[in-house]
């Protein structure tokens, strides 16, 4: 594995043994996290800011400062991006694809979540396609990176949130979806509006006058969905106290664990990561689809089938476990129709006097 920057290459040394140690077990952790990533082919590569994740461990800072572009040049060619290869010629005998994904929780969750799968799709590509099939992947700081990505071509497949899907599509037509994710059969999970355990609010209605915290502007669930019910229930932006988009889920459970704001909307699997001592309670359940895998737009026909083919029957349960699901199923755009309606709808009542800016 190659950990790549952004960055001019740099002249960062590894820590010394006296500084490992003096890092105690969290850092060992992380080192481990580290050396594992490096047997896997897979590249990872930050972007959208002047320095790796503040979350990432020390060592994987340094390593990735320290790469130089070299290395990203020495890569096999990258198949037809932006028009450089016809889609109907014949694949490559070595391949070099980019996935994205931005961050929608701390990077090293997103390293443990995807280099499992990602290595279980390189082998299998390998194999579908008799050649050399190397997979990097990409980690955007921000949503609109990672859209922006994948409508300019820049990466060759994401996963992205359902809204972040009809928002790319509504860019860019010729996006393909490849699968959708499925829990247990199912092509849906739940949002979660939580409340602290002693809190007095009972019910989504209780929360006029509240104070609430929302997760990324483009979020489906922490954002669209969630406004979407608010408004079922008469509620509207200037009938809150005051609310704020705090980027990401985990910084919504916490906010609301620490009393910054009453209330907050999150996917369930963090409510209940965060949740462990119970300082939480659910007021409101919704439901959403399962997040997309897509294809931008002209990827190689035999490439993109292949891709497909290999996630819809991916059986790995390790691998699978650590993306919180079970398996893919097909896909289609009307699975994300109810979804589309829900942005339209949010976005054209939930803040019609613009409170947010």
């Amino acid at each position: 594995m190659k950990l790549s920057s952004t960055q001019p290459a740099g002249t960062a040394k590894s820590p010394s043994a006296a500084a490992r140690r003096g890092r105690g077990s969290a850092a060992a952790i992380w080192w481990g996290l580290a050396l594992t990533a490096v047997l896997l082919s897979v590249a990872v590569v930050f972007r959208g800011g002047e320095d790796p994740p503040r979350d990432a461990s020390p060592e994987v800072q340094a390593q990735t400062t320290a790469m130089g572009q070299s290395e990203v040049r020495d890569a096999a060619p990258t198949v037809d991006r932006k028009g450089q290869l016809d889609p109907a010629a014949p694949l490559p005998e070595e391949l070099s694809l980019v996935f994205g994904v931005y961050q929608s929780d701390r990077a090293t969750e997103l390293y443990r979540m995807f280099l499992p799968v990602l290595e279980l799709l390189q082998d299998d590509l390998s194999q579908r396609l008799a050649r050399k099939v190397n997979i990097e992947l990409r980690i955007f700081s921000t949503y609109e990176e990672g859209i922006d990505a994948l409508v300019q071509g820049d990466v060759d497949f994401a996963r992205f949130g359902p809204s972040s899907y009809v928002l790319s599509k509504q860019r860019e037509p010729g996006l393909e979806l490849l699968a959708k994710e499925s829990k247990k059969g199912a092509s849906t999970f739940k949002g979660v509006i939580c409340v602290r355990q002693d809190s007095s609010y009972q019910k989504l209605e209780d929360l006029r006058g509240a104070s609430f915290a929302f997760g990324n502007p483009d979020s489906t669930i922490g954002r669209y969905l969630s406004q979407a019910e608010f408004l079922k229930v008469g509620i509207r932006a200037r009938d809150l106290k005051e609310f704020a988009y705090l980027q990401q889920h985990d910084k919504v459970a916490m906010a609301v664990m620490l009393g910054d704001f009453d209330a907050g909307a999150l996917k369930e699997s963090t409510f209940e990561k965060m949740n462990t001592g119970g300082e939480l309670r659910r007021l409101h359940d919704f439901d959403n689809v399962t997040k997309p895998w897509v294809a931008r737009a002209g990827l190689h026909g035999e490439l993109a089938a292949a891709l497909r083919a290999c996630l819809i029957e991916a059986s790995d349960e390790a691998a699978l476990a650590n993306l919180k699901v079970t398996g893919f199923l097909e896909a289609e755009h009307g699975d994300y129709a109810v979804v589309e309606k829900a942005m339209a709808r949010a976005l054209a009542d939930f803040d019609p006097e613009g409170l947010d800016h």
